[in-house]
């Protein structure tokens, strides 16, 4: 009767684990009446929870024409009950169900006949990786073939199995579940996780950790401890957390014993003959007899790699011990010959036998280590990196009063904004673009932000700039020949500073108001405050010439200019033999502001120059008597 089982009822039971959701209500909505699943499970998702409630059908009979196909000319099916003995494949963390039932239980079994043939199976926990996962239901099924050639042929607790898939897609949230990191996964500078593996396998199966630290360093341990990130870029930490199922890779029969109460006596062996020795393993479903091995000592029973992993958190199990009949009507049933107990404890990886001594049997059940679920997890640490620091350029750093200075954040950052601020903490609303004119004087800095990664950088150190007065007036540039000196009128006052330009090149060394004549040309001075060096103004461009004239010292005879300096009245007294004389005032800038021709009466000249209309300052007075000419100073107060 097994295909048969295989093909309807076990689509009954999809999926079960230890009871740890909430109970279902069975009911018949979608159910078909030949039974079987009223619906399927949904699909899910890594890292996220999973509930789902299955529903299904155990009819009293079957008359399914597939399964009536299988029955070798019975009438139909009676299935008298159904119980669950063990469920193998489902995800990690998404292992849990509460299976409720119609009626109140008989026994653990679903009593079918007894109208007990609805029920439903609650889902629930957080698958912890994606995968396509083969589930496998074993359950023990007692059916009756009603009308087969031979009469009713009767089938107790034949072990049965059922595999459906349930897909777990992939976790799209980018989170991780199956470690912590202790901090942020990104930073401007620098990330520090402390790491820690969270999961495990249910006790006692074992399992193992690969770190791959995402620094080129490697790790097995359940909690590597601080990884430090400080350089730019993008970093990939991850885990893969490997549970391993337990498996029986040998089933090792020592010894047959007690053969007259254990096997002997029936018709196929009456007082002679060796068992044809099969085993029954109820929690995974498991029955050699197609496969039985005639002998009482030292062999092993063949047990199918496929269905040998115990499920996780399996701490012990039990197999049965049969010898294998030819059953009735022409034979004896088949020989219990005992259960025998194995108790699992924690253990290294390398295989490892566990003993069994009963009354028909002694031996062991070797035990060895299978990758049951592999969960990977990967966490993306970034470190952004902040912007070059920046600093404010200027082409100057003083000015006078009222200009303004371009201040330019220096090196450019296409993709960051800007911030200024004045003397540290004044923030200059406004002013976000990547240069800033200042009109006062103070420290300037600059903030930069990427506006990529949010990360910024501020300057170091600020750039100072001054303001201040320039000279309030602009002088000119005079000769005085009687002392061989260029001179500055008005001259300048001790908070100012001179630089002496002749024919465009600086006169090294004279910084004051007046400095030896050095030759013929076009004389300029830049007046400016040491304080502020790019506040400054500068005089005309004057031309000082002295070819051709000839100072004649005898013209000093009998003469005077007073009084001087004066507030603009000048008398000027002469003694020449020379008919005429010519007078002339120029200012310091070369310009004629008077001038007359004095005729000589008995030897001798006096003249009244009045400059009080003119501005207060230094004049040239020239006197030229007969092709020479003799040059004095004149002050107006």
């Amino acid at each position: 009767m097994r295909n048969f089982l295989l093909s309807l009822f076990l689509l009954c039971v999809a999926q079960y684990s230890i009871a740890q959701c909430t109970s279902c209500t069975p009911n018949n909505f979608g159910c078909k009446p030949i039974g079987g699943l009223c619906n399927k499970a949904d699909t899910g998702m890594a890292n996220n929870p999973y509930t789902t409630v299955i529903h299904f059908n155990l009819p009293k009979r079957l008359t399914d024409p597939a399964t009536l196909a299988q029955c070798s000319g019975c009438s139909y099916v009676q299935l008298n009950r159904v119980k669950i003995t063990s469920l193998t494949g489902l995800p990690a963390g998404a292992d849990n169900y509460n299976f409720s039932k119609s009626q109140a239980p008989y026994k653990g079994y679903y009593d079918v006949q007894n109208n007990d043939t609805l029920g439903c199976v609650t889902i629930c926990g957080t698958p912890l990786a994606a995968g396509v996962y083969i589930i496998q239901v074993n359950i023990d099924a007692d059916v009756v073939a009603i009308g087969t050639p031979i009469g009713n042929v009767s089938q107790n607790d034949v072990p049965q199995k059922y595999t459906d898939t349930l897909v777990i897609l992939p976790d799209t949230s980018g989170s991780v579940s199956s470690f912590t990191y202790g901090g942020v996964r990104e930073d401007c500078d620098s990330v520090v996780l402390n790491l820690n593996a969270l999961l495990s396998a249910s006790t006692p199966n074992p399992t193992r950790y690969f770190w791959d630290l995402g620094n080129g360093q490697t790790s097995s341990l359940k909690s590597p401890g601080v990884v430090k990130f400080s350089q730019p870029g993008t970093y990939k930490v991850a885990l893969k957390t490997v549970y391993y199922n337990y498996y029986i890779s040998q089933l090792h029969i020592n010894n047959m014993t007690n053969a007259g109460s254990c096997w002997r006596g029936d018709v196929e062996e009456l007082a002679t003959g060796d068992p044809e020795v099969y085993a029954k393993v109820g929690l995974l479903g498991v029955n050699t007899r197609s496969n039985s091995v005639s002998n009482t000592s030292n062999f092993n029973i063949p047990i199918p790699l496929a269905q040998a992993a115990l499920p996780i958190g399996t701490t012990s199990f039990s197999f049965e011990l049969w010898d294998e009949d030819n059953g009735p009507p022409f034979g004896s049933a088949d020989d219990n010959m005992g259960t025998y107990n194995i108790n699992i404890n924690p253990f290294p990886f390398l295989p490892y036998d566990v003993n069994f001594n009963g009354s028909c049997a002694q031996g062991y059940v070797r035990l060895d280590t299978v990758v049951a679920t592999v969960i990977v997890d990967t966490l993306t640490v970034n470190i952004k990196g902040r912007p070059t620091k920046p600093f404010a350029f200027a082409v100057k750093d003083s000015l006078c009063n009222g200009d303004s200075i371009r201040l330019v954040a220096t090196p450019y950052c296409a993709d960051c904004t800007y911030e200024w601020y004045k003397n540290d903490t004044v923030y200059l609303v406004g002013a976000t673009d990547s240069f800033y004119y200042a009109k006062v004087s103070g420290a300037y800095k600059i903030k930069v932000t990427n506006t990529l990664t949010g990360c910024n950088n501020i300057s170091d150190s600020a750039k100072s700039v001054y303001f201040g007065a320039t000279p309030t007036v602009a002088p000119s540039v005079a000769y005085y020949s009687p002392t061989g000196q260029v001179f500055l009128n008005p001259g300048i006052s001790s908070n100012f500073r001179a630089k002496w330009f002749k024919d465009g090149l600086e006169i090294s060394g004279q910084t004051g108001s007046t400095i030896p004549f050095v030759g013929d040309g076009d004389y300029q001075v830049l007046i400016y405050n040491p304080a502020f060096p790019f506040c400054n103004i500068t005089t005309d461009l004057t031309t000082i010439s002295t070819v051709g004239i000839e100072e004649d010292n005898s013209l000093l005879q009998g003469l005077s200019i007073h009084p001087n300096p004066s507030t603009g009245k000048f008398t000027v007294t002469l003694q020449t033999l020379a008919p005429q004389v010519n007078l002339s005032v120029n200012d310091m800038v070369g310009r004629t502001i008077h001038s007359s021709v004095l005729t000589v009466q008995n030897n001798a000249v006096e003249n009244i120059i009045d400059l009080q209309e003119s501005a207060k300052g230094v004049y040239t007075l020239n006197i030229e008597i007969g092709g020479k000419r003799v040059v004095r100073k004149i002050v107006v107060e």
